[in-house]
This record gives C-alpha cells, structure tokens and sequence, in this order.
C-alpha cells in the first residue's frame, strides 16, 4: 500500500481539495493500492473544517469533497508515508525529511498559493491548479512513473 499525504498549513483549503481530487482521479483510473490523507502544519483550533469555499470550489468541478476537521501533520505521520506533499517550498522546509516533495516538484507545477481569506474566486482558481496538477499526478502514479 503507497500513502500519501498532502500537507497545507491550515488543513483547511490546499490539502483537503487535493485529497478529494486525488480520490476522485484515483477511482475514474482504478488506482489501486494507494491511500490518501490530508494535514495541516499549522491547525488553529478557531478554524478547524473544511473551508466551506473550498468545497463549494471543488463540488463545481464535479468532485465530491467532505467537511472534515483539520489533523495536524506530526512525525508518525511523515513516517508512514511514502509521499507527503506540501504545497510550497516554504512548507517543505519546515518538514525535513526524504519522503517530503512540493506538488511542483512531483508534476511540474509551481507552489500552490494559499486562497484562506480570499474571494470564492481565488478558491475556484486554487482548485482548477489543484485538479491539474493531482489529475498529472495521479496519471503519473498509474503508469508506474513514480
């Protein structure tokens, strides 16, 4: 079984459109053996569920995605995984391990920028990069590439 875990900040916008759409992809190609999660590095406890924007911006794209409570990203974690992938360069610094990649570095895409605090726009923007670069990966991971 291949875990993979995909890390923002908050866990509330970047990581949780990127599992739904990792899910989703995965299914319509029969990926098999690869689970997926999602982490914060920075939960706040006033902010702690699925932004309802990111959802509202990944369920316009056709993609189920759950309201979830925010999980904090620690050492087991990064451990278990064969992928943990964040959505910065800033990110993965503070993550210092092997198994630790930028979505940009896995498919090619730049850092994902944060929409928290932004217009539903900006979300619908995050989401189209996030089904971009999650449906290269996916197609990557089932032709054996990864």
């Amino acid at each position: 079984m291949i875990k993979i875990v995909f890390v923002c900040t908050g866990n509330t916008c970047r990581s949780p459109m990127a599992e739904a759409f990792f899910r989703h992809f995965a299914k319509n190609c029969a990926l098999n053996g690869v689970s997926v999660s999602s982490y914060g590095i920075s939960v706040s406890p006033f902010d702690s569920f699925t932004n309802d924007m990111a959802i509202k911006a990944v369920k316009n794209m056709g993609v189920y995605i759950r309201k979830k409570r925010a999980k904090t990203i620690d050492e087991n974690v990064i451990r278990g995984a064969k992928y943990v992938v964040v959505m910065t360069e800033a990110q993965k610094t503070r993550l210092p391990f092997s198994n630790v990649y930028t979505l940009g570095e896995l498919v090619g895409s730049g850092d994902i920028s944060d929409p928290y605090g932004g217009s539903q726009e900006q979300y619908d923007v995050t989401a189209f990069k996030l089904k971009l670069a999650i449906e290269n990966l996916v197609n990557t991971l089932s032709e054996g590439k990864l």
